[in-house]
C-alpha cells in the first residue's frame, strides 16, 4: 500500500490539536472584536466579508476537532505494538532509536513495524471512509494543515529517512 502523506498529517495535526484550535480561537476572536469597534470598516472590509471569514474559521475548527475522532478510531483498531509505536513516534515525538530503547527492540524492527503500522492504520482509515481522496477534499482547502502536509512532504518528517 503507498504512503498516504494525509496519514501522516493527520497524526501530526492530531498532536498539534490544541495549538490548532487555540490559534483558530484567537483568529476568530479578533474578527469578533474588530466587528464590535468596527476597526474592519476602516480597513475597507464589509460586515458580510467579516461574517463570512468567521463563519469559515469555525467550519474550519469543526473540521480540525473531528481529526480527534478519525485519528483516535484509527488507532484504536490498531494492534497494541502497532498503537504504542505510532503514539511514541508522533505524540511523544520520540526518535526511531530512543523506540527502539524503550521497546527493547533493534532498530530496524522499529523500522519494519513503523511501515507496517502506517500501512495498517491507512487500510483501516480507508475502510472507514477516510481515504487519500476524501481526506484531500475535506482538508485540502485548510491553511494549516495543507502547510503540515507540505513539510512532511518536503523534508520527510517522522519516516524512516528522518531517524533524529
Amino acid at each position: 500500500m503507498k504512503n498516504n502523506s494525509w496519514c501522516n498529517t493527520l497524526l501530526v495535526a492530531f498532536s498539534a490539536l490544541p495549538k490548532i484550535v487555540k490559534f483558530i480561537d484567537f483568529s476568530v476572536k479578533s474578527r469578533v472584536k474588530s466587528g464590535f469597534q468596527s476597526k474592519h470598516l476602516r480597513l475597507g472590509i464589509q460586515n458580510e466579508d467579516l461574517f463570512k471569514s468567521i463563519i469559515e474559521l469555525n467550519d474550519e475548527k469543526r473540521r480540525i476537532c473531528n481529526i480527534k475522532v478519525i485519528v483516535e478510531s484509527g488507532l484504536e483498531q490498531l494492534s497494541p505494538t502497532h498503537n504504542e509505536l505510532l503514539r511514541l513516534r508522533f505524540f511523544e515525538r520520540k526518535t526511531f532509536q530512543e523506540i527502539a530503547d524503550q521497546t527493547d527492540v533493534v532498530l530496524r524492527t522499529v523500522f519494519r513495524r513503523y511501515d507496517s503500522a502506517m500501512s495498517d492504520f491507512e487500510h483501516i482509515l480507508s475502510t472507514q471512509g477516510f481515504d487519500e481522496k476524501w481526506l484531500s477534499e475535506e482538508y485540502g482547502n485548510i491553511a494549516l494543515l495543507s502547510t503540515i502536509k507540505r513539510r512532511l512532504e518536503k523534508d520527510a518528517y517522522l519516516t524512516k529517512a528522518s531517524i533524529g
